[in-house]
């Protein structure tokens, strides 16, 4: 009983064992496979990031603020400007506004205080309290300060700092001071900002290009180097082989030689008999 007991799990173990095996096999293979695949997959990422243009890889995109402030900038900028055209008009036009029954500037939006401002039968009112006329640039900027604002134009930094200035303008042909001062200020703080973004990421475009340079030079050297080890394999290989076939061939060689020599010393000369065939000369 004991036997067979003792037969069977010799019996299950060896099949365990027969069963195990091929799975080892399987890892050993795979094992020696991986890093080969490793370097394949290596090789296949960096031929496709080397075969991007350089010029992919750097920002050269313009300058952005974030949206919420580039919201605020322009809304503040509005209001200001519409605080201005109201206070104007009183000056100017103060028995239109009474006659609306306009009480402030938040009555209407900026395009409509422009409409006014620029409507030939005011015209007569309006220019002589203007500082000078109004330039067409000007009054294009200004309704797209109110576009913008509105309709959420993403705009870039630079077109924001433009528009402001255009502000600045329309407000000092209103000879509005204490408008004029307050988008002044606005405009000098966004100049400093504007200049830093764009001074920051000139820096870091740049900075990648040295990178990208040390990059590639790093590559070069690594393939030369790779380059140099497999010379170096190849040669040792060369060397390796030439002493296999030193060893198998030079010995039997040898052994040629020797067999040589002793049937040279068995050989008669006086009689003129080799010893192996018996035949006489």
């Amino acid at each position: 009983m004991q036997e067979a007991t003792a037969t069977s799990q010799s019996t299950s173990t060896s099949r365990f064992e027969q069963k195990a095996c091929p799975a080892e096999e399987v890892d050993l293979r795979s094992a020696e496979k991986a890093p080969q695949s490793r370097i394949e997959d290596v090789t296949r990422e960096l031929k496709h990031v080397l075969a991007k243009p350089m010029s992919l890889e750097l920002d050269n995109a313009p300058c952005y603020f974030p949206y919420q402030a580039q919201h605020l900038v322009l809304t503040t900028t509005q209001r200001l400007l519409e605080e201005s055209c109201f206070a104007f008009l009183v000056r100017c036009l103060p028995d239109l506004i009474r006659d609306r029954k306009w009480e402030c500037a938040a009555v209407l939006e900026l395009h409509n205080w422009l409409e006014i401002l620029v409507d030939p039968q005011w015209k007569a009112f309006i220019e002589p309290n203007l500082a000078r006329p109004f330039a067409t640039g000007v009054l294009h900027d200004v309704r797209t300060i109110r576009h913008a604002a509105v309709y959420r134009t993403p705009t870039t930094a630079s077109a924001v700092g433009q528009l402001v200035q255009s502000a600045v303008q329309f407000a000092g042909f209103l000879q509005d001071n204490r408008c004029l001062s307050q988008l002044e200020q606005l405009r000098s703080g966004l100049d400093i900002q504007i200049r830093q973004m764009e001074k920051t990421k000139r820096e870091a475009n740049l900075a990648m290009i040295k990178k990208l340079d040390g990059l590639l030079e790093q590559r070069k050297y690594a393939i030369l180097g790779q380059k140099r080890l497999f010379e170096e394999v190849k040669a040792e290989a060369g060397r390796q082989v030439g002493d296999l076939v030193d060893r198998v061939c030079g010995r039997q060689e040898k052994v040629n030689n020797n067999e040589c020599v002793t049937k040279e010393m068995l050989y008669d000369a006086s009689s003129r008999t080799f010893p192996e065939s018996g035949l006489v000369a």
